[in-house]
């Protein structure tokens, strides 16, 4: 399991960066403004995460196939082009890794694991809503 928490933070990490990059790129200040504030929740985050590996959980066995579910997560900024992709994307990323928690955490029966993997599926859903909505903005109702 200590394995996987260390995707997951580096994931977390990519996404942080993503969404400075973004944020730089913008010239919206409110879409500014939310990007920065999910770069430092994703730091925190990573905290979360540092703090559950130092509780112990690597005794946790973690298969190869359920290390496969967070591979197709990783970071492709690159082939992105234009504010309303990376925002759609960032809204699947987050969609994906609640699924991933959610697994997780009926995988896995241990209260601390569970009480972190609960916070970050929270922070996550806050974080698909409020990027649903400027997505919803911008495309749908060609506001912002």
């Amino acid at each position: 399991l200590s394995r996987l928490i260390k995707s997951l933070m580096h994931i977390y990490n990519d996404m942080a960066q993503e969404y400075l990059e973004l944020a730089s790129k913008t010239s919206k200040g409110n879409i500014r403004k939310v990007l920065i504030e999910f770069s430092e929740e994703a730091r925190q985050d990573i905290k979360k995460l540092e703090e559950l590996i130092k509780t112990g959980v690597s005794d946790f066995k973690i298969s190869n196939e359920e290390m496969g579910i967070i591979s197709h997560l990783e970071p492709k900024i690159d082939e992105l082009d234009d504010e309303e992709k990376l925002i759609f994307d960032a809204i699947k990323k987050s969609e994906e890794l609640q699924g991933l928690y959610k697994l997780i955490i009926n995988e896995y029966k241990d209260e601390k694991i569970n009480e972190v993997f609960n916070q970050l599926i929270s922070h996550e859903n806050y974080r698909r809503k409020e990027l649903q909505e400027l997505y919803e903005n911008m495309v749908i109702k060609n506001e912002w």
